[in-house]
Formats: structure tokens, C-alpha cells, sequence
């Protein structure tokens, strides 16, 4: 029987990750500094119908779906900015300790170590950060999008 674990934000969050809502109040700083209004009140617009940093860039990819020639600008200026707050947040896991706990009851590194696959759903790069001495080469697949899918460890070492 195969164990495989399911992670979100608040796995993230206990090393300093962004939630959601901080993600796109981040990106909303960036994307105020666009030279472009319609850029700034695009984005506006969906925060404002109730939408998070994803249905954000949903709406401008779809846009440019609608119009290439005339959205490409927009579209990749959101990509550019969600970029960057995701390497800003990646670089918060630097140098951070990946156990937690050196009571190997409460160790992460113990816990994944159970599992023989881990999907986590997060945007950030916390487990390959931290975590990566746990799996094999060539443990991990992700995507290269700005709203990235998940990562899947292939294959765990055995201890």
C-alpha cells in the first residue's frame, strides 16, 4: 500500500509561507507599480469581485486567449509580477531549519519520511527547499507556470 501525502498552505506556512490572501495582497504591490493602468485597475477589478491572486490571473489569461495581439503585454507583466512573489516567498525557507522539532516525535523530516509519495499543492518551493535529501534524483515534477500545479515526489529514500 502506497502512503501519499496531501499538503497545502498551511503546511507552508509553519516555515514563514504565504496563505492565498497574502500572496495576493504581495502581488497587488507589485502590480501597482505597472506603467499600464488598465493592468492596475484589471486587477482591481477582480480582487474586487470577490477573487483571489488565481481568478486574477485567470481572468488576464483569458483575456489574452480573447486577444493576443492586444492583452500579451498585460498577461505577461501578472505572470512577471506573480513571479517574483514567488521567488520572494521561496527565499524565505533559506537557511531555515527543516525538522522543527529535534524530538524525532515531532520532527518533520521523520513524518515525510512515512510517506512513499508527497503532492502538495502549494505554489512555493518549501518541500524541494527543505525536504529534498528525503527523495531519490529526479524525485520531483513541477510545473514552470506561475500558478504552479504541485509538486509529486516520485520516490522517497528509505532510510
Amino acid at each position: 500500500m502506497n502512503r501519499i501525502l496531501l499538503t497545502g498552505a498551511g503546511f507552508s506556512q509553519n516555515w514563514g509561507g504565504w496563505l492565498a490572501d497574502e500572496i495576493t495582497n504581495r502581488l497587488l504591490n507589485v502590480i501597482n507599480q505597472s506603467p499600464d493602468p488598465a493592468i492596475i485597475e484589471s486587477y482591481y477589478d477582480g480582487i474586487a469581485d470577490g477573487g483571489n491572486y488565481e481568478t486574477v490571473l485567470q481572468s488576464f489569461q483569458n483575456l489574452y486567449r480573447a486577444d493576443p495581439d492586444s492583452q500579451e503585454t498585460s498577461v505577461r507583466y501578472v505572470e512577471g509580477a506573480l513571479r517574483k512573489c514567488f521567488i520572494e516567498m521561496d527565499r524565505l525557507y533559506q537557511g531555515k531549519d527543516a525538522g522543527l522539532s529535534n524530538d524525532a516525535t515531532y520532527n518533520t523530516e521523520v513524518f515525510l519520511a512515512h510517506f512513499d509519495a508527497i503532492f502538495t499543492t502549494n505554489q512555493d518551493r518549501l518541500v524541494e527547499t527543505l525536504f529534498a535529501n528525503l527523495f531519490s534524483p529526479l524525485g520531483f515534477t513541477r510545473t514552470d507556470k506561475p500558478n504552479r500545479s504541485g509538486v509529486i515526489g516520485t520516490s522517497l529514500r528509505q532510510s
